[in-house]
């Protein structure tokens, strides 16, 4: 473009619409900022528009800066990756930790045991009362109650998206480090044994017993339908405060 200004629509003596405009030599006009798409490669990105004009470019690989950085509207931008290739707003959802609201709460029951030197935790993942994935984690040496709470909150952490916050029932954990540092994101609760856990208490056991962690998510949520293993009114070494 030889010639870039801002046309202005007015209806009524009120403005309804003001675009950017390009102008070549021979007259052709377009509109520079229609349909953007921002692609982003390892080794930089590119802002083109509906007519594949190239309107910015530079090294910046983090979508949300190049976002951010921009000095006009970039209303329904489409950003383009390796692994992506959606609207910025889905983007946003999928990955902005931060910059979109947690709306969403996603429940989970936990239950740990602390054995010799070894620790094992068994993890649900709970959708409308049935489990949606379940996984155990297994540690070669024995972890405090407090650090015991920091690694599934660390676990549970990676696995919300940005519009998600989790609610965990644990068994045999110390709370108080962790629903500060994760205001808003995790709110953990130290439980003593009830039926909910017996799945998360059968994960970890298998965990102890083979000395090795496991996950599986499930296409579609399952009934586990509670045995009645473990008596709700057994307290142990491992649950006591």
């Amino acid at each position: 473009m030889d010639c870039i200004c801002n046309e202005n629509t007015y209806w009524k003596g009120n403005l309804v619409e003001s675009a950017l405009i390009g102008e070549s030599k021979s007259g052709a006009r377009t509109r520079l900022l229609n349909k953007l798409t921002v692609t982003v490669e390892p080794t930089g990105f590119t802002l083109t528009n509906a007519e594949g004009a190239t309107l910015r470019q530079g090294i910046e690989t983090n979508i949300f800066a190049i976002h951010d950085s921009m000095a006009f509207p970039c209303d329904n931008l489409q950003v383009v990756t390796q692994d992506f290739s959606r609207k910025f707003d889905d983007y946003e959802l999928a990955y902005g930790h931060g910059r979109v609201e947690r709306t969403k709460v996603v429940k989970f029951a936990a239950y740990t045991e602390t054995i010799e030197s070894a620790t094992a935790i068994g993890i649900t993942r709970l959708v409308g009362g049935k489990t949606k994935a379940i996984y155990a984690l297994y540690f070669d040496h024995a972890l405090s109650r407090r650090e015991k709470a920091k690694e599934i909150a660390d676990f549970v952490y990676l696995m919300l998206m940005p519009t998600q916050r989790a609610s965990i029932s644990v068994v045999g954990v110390t709370v108080d480090k962790i629903n500060g540092p994760y205001a808003g994101v995790i709110r953990m609760y130290g439980d003593s044994y009830k039926s909910k856990h017996e799945e998360a208490r059968i994960l970890a056991d298998g965990a102890a017993e083979s000395g090795e962690g496991m996950a599986e998510v499930f296409e579609s949520a399952v009934k586990y339908e509670t045995q009645g293993l473990f008596d709700e009114a057994e307290v142990d070494e491992n649950e006591a405060i």
